[in-house]
């Protein structure tokens, strides 16, 4: 090989090396170093430093003589063998790392080439996995790691192998699902998923089955981690037989509990009652007996799991230390005059949730109470279950009361045109002469408005209903505005009084994309009202169809309306005080308004007591694809 090739493949391999690769002279001071050592100890260039400034401050001194000795016999080594190396970064942050020396020359002068790694992370996978072995050494719990692809067991605990009575060549070919009877593959890969996700651990009860196809409950504890520089799962198995035992045990103390209450404290019934049926739902709080420093002596629960604690933990434990401070203190002198024989009944909020408390005393067989029990029960859903009565019940009220507007109000405008109708009709007979003609036409006429204004009232309770109901549904289609607006102003014409006109112009575009009846039940009840409101004054009406938005304005000259009454003018049943001797329901407005709810747009009124009123309309156009 030539020496420049030579020369040159060095050169690459010193910058390319990921090792971090420095030069030093006899006296300690860094001659070159590739890029990876600068980046591994945070330098931009080792001009002028020596090595000792890349080690610890005390490890210096004691460098400086491992140097001197290494130089009188310099050979390639690996530089402390068996003892933790640390290096120093610019910025201060200490890290271990592995060093191997080699003595070499350049130019003729003797230099050290030192080859430094970095084994920051191979430390903390070492402390991981003497962790693990020490959890496996000590732990008489079960201890389970299997593959994460393959679900196979990789290294199992002497716990696992003595109480599942498999060899480890037997559970090397298993998976979990072989030894949990209550999973298929798809239901434990559905179960494990959220560590998948990120989760940390999880957490689940089931039945573990031996080889001799016994089974028992266990409680898992299932987190995902490395094992070996590999991802597995690590499930450690507690034995839950005993906690299930208990359980059973602490329901029939409880029941034994409440006999001894009922037989003890009869004028305590009420309070009886309410422990009654707090100890039939059991399972959603916790029943506890106190001594009277108000430290636990019995406590279980399925509310314990929910709050991550267990009933071994608590007994002996001051009751008030898991309370928070606002509700410590009260809760505490409640519970102190149980056991003056008074019963009590305490709501507290712990974590986020909502508890009640009974508590009653229970005296020994001289009448001395040295223990009070506690159910304690937790009662958030029902307050949330409490909240949606009440406000179903206000739902209710709110439509009784509009029942019995709507009855009143349906009888009173039913009756005034029924009445006017039954009238003319029997003045009808009366004039059947020629001459008697107009007073006959008179007649027709006031049975003509009235039975328009019985269709009006009909048409507002129908549409009120589909639109509580929620039946209405939009079903745009397209049309021309102009053309149907004259269409509603000439089916308007026939309920007009005498003289009064319709004097409608158009601007702007003609094709709009709306619900014709919808548009048209808007329109009839504005003209209505301003036919209704104003003498015989004309009806100005407008309508433009400019930049996607139409805009349908009604004016009147009439009665107009006062700005307290504005307020109130789109509520249901609401009438004006200038209104209240003409016929009306109430409910036109308050119809117009969720008709135009429904396409989507808004109503704005302007009026003046005594001058008239504007009602503008715009209802923006769907954008079309």
């Amino acid at each position: 090989m030539k020496p420049g090739n030579s020369k040159q493949i060095f050169e690459t391999l010193f910058q390319s090396a990921t090792e971090g690769i420095i030069i030093a002279d006899g006296q300690g001071t860094i001659v070159n170093a590739n890029p990876s050592a600068m980046k591994m100890f945070g330098y931009h260039s080792f001009d002028g430093l020596s090595v000792e400034q890349l080690l610890p401050d005390h490890l210096r001194k004691t460098h400086r003589q491992h140097r001197s000795q290494y130089q009188s016999n310099p050979k390639s080594r690996a530089m402390g063998r068996d003892l933790e190396l640390y290096g120093r970064k610019k910025d201060g942050n200490i890290f271990p790392v592995e060093v191997s020396l080699s003595p070499s020359k350049v130019g003729g002068t003797p230099v050290v080439i030192a080859f430094v790694i970095d084994i920051t992370e191979r430390k903390k996978r070492e402390q991981v996995e003497l962790s693990m072995g020490r959890l496996f050494d000590q732990s008489f719990n079960e201890i389970y790691i299997f593959d994460s692809s393959t679900l196979k067991f990789i290294r199992v605990n002497q716990a696992a192998l003595e109480n599942s009575g498999y060899t480890m060549e037997e559970l090397r070919e298993m998976t979990p699902v072989d030894i949990k009877p209550e999973f298929t593959r798809a239901s434990f890969e559905e179960q494990i998923q959220p560590l998948r996700e990120g989760t940390h651990k999880i957490e689940f009860e089931t039945i573990q089955k031996r080889k001799d196809d016994s089974t028992y409950p266990v409680e898992v504890h299932l987190q995902l981690t490395t094992y070996e520089e590999k991802q597995v799962f690590m499930a450690i198995i507690l034995d839950i037989t005993q906690r299930k035992i208990a359980e059973q045990r602490a329901l029939e103390y409880s029941q034994l509990l409440e006999a001894r209450v009922e037989e003890r404290t009869r004028e305590l019934r009420e309070s009886q009652k309410l422990y009654s049926a707090i100890a039939r739902n059991f399972p959603d709080g916790m029943i506890s007996v106190f001594d009277r420093d108000l430290r636990y002596v019995f406590v279980e629960g399925k509310e314990l799991f929910a709050l991550g604690i267990t009933s071994e933990a608590l007994v002996g434990t001051l009751y008030m230390d898991r309370l928070a401070p606002e509700v410590a203190e009260l809760t505490g002198t409640k519970l102190k005059e149980v056991f003056k024989g008074m019963s009590q009944t305490i709501e507290i909020k712990h974590k986020g949730n909502d508890y009640v408390l009974d508590a009653v005393p229970i005296p020994d067989e001289d009448g001395f109470i040295p223990h009070i029990l506690v159910i304690e029960k937790n009662i958030t859903q029902r307050k949330k279950d409490d909240e949606k009565v009440r406000r179903a019940l206000e739902h209710e009220k709110e439509l009784n009361e509009l029942k019995s507007r709507f009855v009143s109000t349906a009888s009173h405008e039913f009756r005034t045109p029924l009445s006017t109708i039954l009238s003319s009709v029997s003045l009808l007979s009366r004039y059947s002469a020629e001459e008697q003609k107009e007073k006959r036409e008179k007649h027709i006429e006031r049975i003509k408005s009235s039975v328009h204004n019985l269709t009006g009232i009909l048409n507002d309770f129908l549409s009120l209903d589909k639109l509580e109901t929620g039946a209405l549904e939009r079903q745009p289609v397209d049309f021309n505005i102009e053309e149907f607006i004259n269409e509603v102003c000439d089916q308007m014409l026939p309920t007009l009084k005498k003289s009064q006109t319709i004097q409608y112009r158009h601007s702007g575009d003609q094709q709009v994309s709306l619900d014709k009846q919808i548009l048209n039940n808007i329109l009839f009840n504005l003209l209505s009202n301003a036919s209704k409101y104003s003498g015989e004054k004309p009806i100005e009406l407008t309508s433009c169809m400019l930049n996607g938005q139409l805009s349908i304005i009604v004016k009147d000259y009439g009665m107009g309306i006062s700005d307290e009454d504005q307020k109130h003018l789109f509520e249901r049943f609401f009438r004006s005080k200038s209104t209240i001797n003409i016929s009306g329901t109430g409910l036109g407005l308050n119809i117009v308004k969720k008709y135009i709810d429904l396409l989507g747009g808004e109503i704005e009124v302007h009026s003046v007591l005594g001058e008239g009123s504007t009602f503008t309309v715009k209802i923006d156009q769907p954008q079309k694809t």
